[in-house]
């Protein structure tokens, strides 16, 4: 797994860059990968579950409380139909205001969508190499592209590189049919977006190919609220206020 010292070095550039942002463009091109860092601080969420937000998924009650309407799949029956469970959590302001903030910059190209992750801003602030067919929706490749992105125009540049994940770490695999699966990785193709990973279970020791989303939310899924803020007291009360830059020197070093 990437030491912590290297999420929170990710945390701090994604802050830092909307931070600075000054078109609504920049803000677009990266903002379904604030949304999902920010509300899965807060709420445990399976891939497929953050790409089927609905657009109207959030709400604020008589009482100034603030909402978000989960649609919680369930793995696949032998029955006919589709079932979908629904979940409302209480969330807080600034998630709500994310999102508000998102639905208003998106609105030109998704007012009537019934998603809230906007494909149609993806396609068209985030260049795509390959040709892709028009999606009603975002998935799995599309936020892995993001990611990438992400990492190769803004966190490598200034803060070198970040461990993501290399062959030989252990993970545990997320979603189906792979759920708390425990794993090694073998390789990694980052052109396919594919991981080869050993599963590690008394009754199931074989090679199997996995999408990058089924590794990439298993590393960064724990990094939570008080984790974050524990690990910011320790470093300052080590190394004051410059105890990001300490991270970013030493990490050039190593």
């Amino acid at each position: 797994m990437p030491n912590f010292h290297d999420i929170l070095l990710f945390d701090h550039a994604l802050d830092e860059y909307f931070n600075t942002c000054t078109t609504d463009e920049e803000k677009l091109k990266f903002y379904p990968l604030l949304l999902w860092w920010r509300i899965t601080r807060i709420i445990p969420m399976r891939p497929v579950e953050f790409y089927s937000l609905r657009r109207d998924c959030t709400f604020k009650d008589n009482e100034d409380r603030y909402w978000m309407v989960l649609p919680r799949k369930k793995k696949k029956s032998t029955l006919p139909g589709k079932l979908e469970i629904t979940d409302t959590v209480q969330i807080n302001q600034e998630v709500f205001e994310f999102i508000e903030d998102y639905k208003q910059l998106t609105s030109a190209y998704d007012s009537e969508s019934y998603y809230l992750i906007s494909y149609k801003a993806y396609r068209k602030y985030v260049k795509i190499k390959t040709k892709e067919k028009a999606r009603e929706k975002m998935g799995a490749f599309q936020f892995i592209n993001i990611i990438d992105r992400f990492y190769d125009e803004i966190v490598t540049p200034k803060y070198g590189d970040l461990e993501r994940i290399k062959p030989g770490q252990y993970v545990k695999l997320e979603g189906y049919p792979f759920d708390n699966m425990p794993a090694e990785v073998v390789s990694i193709n980052h052109k396919r977006k594919e991981v080869k990973v050993k599963l590690l279970m008394d009754s199931i020791i074989q090679d199997v190919t996995v999408s990058f989303e089924n590794v990439f939310y298993s590393i960064y899924k724990n990094f939570d609220e008080e984790n974050r803020e524990k690990s910011i007291d320790d470093l300052n009360n080590r190394f004051g206020e410059n105890a990001i830059q300490h991270l970013i020197i030493k990490k050039r070093l190593t």
